[in-house]
């Protein structure tokens, strides 16, 4: 059976890297000011980065680093 030549993808070109799929790309920022919000219950501890705007940075748990 012959491929459809439309639907092949070429290589990425020299340099460039190609993402696995279902991962998104890190988009590298530069934040002058930031806030930080953190949620503590009993049961796990959130630390949420966000800007000036309330969009989030970056967010992270202790539980996710392996804390008990």
């Amino acid at each position: 059976m012959a491929k459809d030549p439309e639907t092949q993808q070429a290589p990425p070109a020299k340099g460039e890297v190609k993402a696995p799929a279902g991962k998104k790309k890190k988009i590298k920022r530069n934040i002058a000011k930031a806030i930080v919000h953190l949620k503590a219950s009993f049961n796990n501890t959130i630390v949420t980065f966000t800007d000036i705007q309330g969009n989030v940075i970056a967010i992270s748990t202790a539980g996710a680093h392996g804390f008990k």
